[in-house]
C-alpha cells in the first residue's frame, strides 16, 4: 500500500512542516505498538471486509506519541486492489491521558481510604 495524500489535519497532528515531510517519514509515524493494530487491518481486508476500524499509537516528526481511531474504508470498485481507500485519524490522546490521571487518581484515593480504615478507632 501507498500514501498518495494526506490533509492539513494530518499535518498538524504529525507536527509536520507539510504533507510531503509526512509522506517521506510515514515509517517513523508508525509506532511499533501500532503494528498488531495493522496486522488486524490486514487480516481483515483478506477476509474481505471493506471497512475497519482500530486504535494506534502514533509518533509525531517532533518525537511525542499520538493515541489515535483509525477508520480504513476500501472504496466501491476497488475491493479487489484495495487501489483506493480512505483513511481517517482521529486524535484521542487528550482522553487516553485523561483516562490514565482518572486511573492514578483512583488508586490514590483507594490507599488514602485504606490507610485511613486503618487509623480509625471506635469507641
Amino acid at each position: 500500500m501507498e500514501l498518495r495524500s494526506t490533509n492539513q489535519a494530518s499535518v498538524d497532528l504529525f507536527e509536520a512542516d507539510n504533507r510531503e515531510q509526512i509522506l517521506q517519514n510515514l515509517d517513523k509515524l508508525i509506532a511499533q505498538e501500532s503494528f498488531d493494530a495493522i496486522a488486524d487491518l490486514l487480516g481483515a481486508l483478506a477476509e474481505g471486509r471493506t471497512r475497519f476500524q482500530g486504535e494506534e499509537i502514533l509518533n509525531t516528526l517532533g518525537g511525542a506519541e499520538r493515541h489515535a481511531i483509525f477508520d480504513f474504508v476500501v472504496m466501491p470498485g476497488y475491493e479487489q486492489s484495495w487501489s483506493y481507500c480512505l483513511v481517517g485519524l482521529t486524535d484521542i490522546t487528550k482522553r487516553k491521558q485523561a483516562e490514565t490521571a482518572l486511573r492514578a487518581s483512583e488508586q490514590r484515593l483507594r490507599a488514602i481510604l485504606n490507610t485511613a480504615a486503618d487509623s480509625v478507632i471506635t469507641i
